[in-house]
């Protein structure tokens, strides 16, 4: 229950995260040509719907794949989870809540509401709650000015330049590519055992009032420089831009190289690994100078950086189709 319990809290909070750039965000092209990126958002196209009678986009909910690849073992990118997301704004707060598709343990399903205050643990089935637990909110009140607004409209960049410049954020302008960068200070953001956050960058597009992506710079203890970099993936539906995924690449720059490597031969691709035949096999097995692979390696053996690539895929999106009642087991409703 505990590990289950571990990856719903996961889930969600990366959810919430990601719901401050969900409603109001271009169609953007990644700043790298992977393929296999490419592959999963072909291979998953978005089906949205939304409620015509209504013009603002106040609830969102959609089934969620998500996706993952190791630069330095894997050939493609490979599903590691889904879930089912549901946020709505109630009376000024939002309202999130996860669906696993997978089951715990005992073969039961489990889901998780939150409001920012309160976080619920339920059986979807039953709606009886398992756990409740206070959300402890560590986010600094300096972000307020513009984490709400950007959940269900475009970004006011006109009051985030004012309230950036009197708390004394830094922001550049660059009017050739009509770019606006937010820099945050570490200083307000929880310390995290092991970790030195660097920098956190929030780009926006200024001429459209969208944000084009963040970026995270913390170093490790053992030196290790991470660099967190996320895009978000939108379509245009009904004159304004709908949330359809999420692009994560989290490099690792390991400063060490592991001894004992000298003159290895680097593998970069499958295609650039050597390759007999089946009887070649088998005799070399026999003599115990061959064996199977569980896994390829990819690039220097020396070097342990490598890049982590998380693809976060939107499908069969519905916008403003969320009841309250979905959220009734918080209370209040």
């Amino acid at each position: 229950m505990k590990k289950f319990r571990s990856r719903l809290i996961l889930i969600v909070m990366c959810a919430l995260l990601v719901i401050f750039v969900a409603f109001a965000c271009k169609d953007i092209s990644l700043n790298n040509n992977d393929e296999n990126v490419s592959e999963v958002l072909q291979d998953n196209p978005v089906h949205i719907a939304w409620i015509e009678n209504k013009e603002n986009l106040e609830s969102y909910m959609a089934d969620v794949d998500v996706f993952a690849m190791n630069s330095r073992r894997d050939t493609g990118a490979v599903q590691v989870d889904s879930y089912s997301m549901a946020v709505k704004s109630i009376n000024s707060r939002m309202y999130t809540r996860i669906d696993s598709s997978r089951a715990d343990s005992s073969g039961r399903f489990r889901s998780i509401a939150t409001d920012g205050i309160d976080m619920v643990f339920f059986n979807p089935e039953s709606s009886v709650v398992d756990l409740r637990m206070p959300v402890k909110n560590e986010m600094p009140q300096e972000f307020d000015f513009f984490s709400n607004e950007a959940m269900l409209s475009k970004i006011n960049l006109s009051a985030v330049r004012n309230e950036a410049k009197r708390l004394s954020f830094s922001i550049t302008e660059d009017a050739n590519a009509g770019g606006l960068t937010l820099e945050l200070p570490s200083r307000l953001f929880p310390q995290i055992a092991g970790e030195n956050r660097i920098s956190t960058k929030v780009v926006f597009d200024a001429s459209k009032e969208l944000l084009n992506h963040t970026e995270i710079i913390t170093y490790l203890a053992d030196g290790t420089k991470r660099t967190a970099t996320s895009y978000p993936l939108y379509q245009e539906h009904n004159n304004t831009y709908v949330k359809t995924g999420t692009v994560h690449i989290i490099d690792y720059d390991v400063p060490y190289r592991y001894p004992g490597h000298e003159g290895a031969k680097i593998y970069n691709s499958p295609d650039d690994y050597p390759t007999i035949t089946e009887k070649e096999y088998e005799k070399l097995a026999k003599e115990g100078k061959a064996f199977p692979a569980r896994d390829a390696f990819f690039g220097d053996p020396a070097d342990p950086s490598y890049t982590m690539t998380i693809i976060e895929t939107y499908r069969n999106i519905e916008i403003n189709t969320v009841q309250n009642s979905a959220f009734k087991v918080l209370g209040g409703f």
